[in-house]
């Protein structure tokens, strides 16, 4: 007869019939801590970010072939976009502020938080896109507005709040 591991009852009714069931006292609390264990490494706490002002030209953009290059959901870091998620295009010179692919980002006056999902063409400059999906009216209704934003970045992240810094003061 075969021996197992404590961690394991044999409930079997004639030995050798069938595998063994894990006892789940032993069980329980593994599959108790690890989701846990893993959901802090994934969502860390808000306040370990501070929210940062900029002021920006935003515009909005649609997905159809004549307003993007090739396929219009497709995005330049190759997310694809869709309506369900707030998504923005940036200016590359705000690649140097910090933000970066999926970075969140707060427009005045919208109530959703962005993800930045797609970079625009280099001659923009200090310039956000609002992904508006295939609402053509909306989009032109919005036109071009001076508007803040604030992106988020961790209060660890040293290197994006001196350059932050560094060209706020230029």
């Amino acid at each position: 007869m075969a021996t197992h591991p404590p961690n394991y009852v044999d409930t079997r009714k004639y030995p050798g019939q069938g595998r063994p069931r894990v006892n789940p006292l032993v069980a329980a609390p593994v599959f108790i801590a690890l989701p846990l264990l893993g959901a802090c490494k994934k969502n860390p706490p808000e306040n370990q970010y501070d929210w940062l002002p900029l002021e920006v030209t935003a515009t909005a953009y649609n997905a159809s072939e004549a307003q993007t290059d090739g396929d219009p959901l497709l995005a330049a870091w190759g997310d694809t976009l869709s309506e369900q998620t707030p998504s923005i295009a940036i200016s590359r010179d705000l690649l140097e502020l910090g933000l970066e692919r999926d970075t969140r980002v707060r427009i005045r006056g919208w109530r959703d938080t962005f993800l930045v999902r797609d970079k625009m063409n280099r001659r923009f400059h200090r310039h956000i896109d609002i992904f508006m999906g295939t609402d053509v009216k909306a989009a032109r209704k919005w036109g071009r507005r001076k508007r803040k934003i604030w992106y988020r970045i961790e209060k660890t992240d040293t290197v994006k709040r001196k350059k932050y810094e560094a060209i706020q003061n230029r």
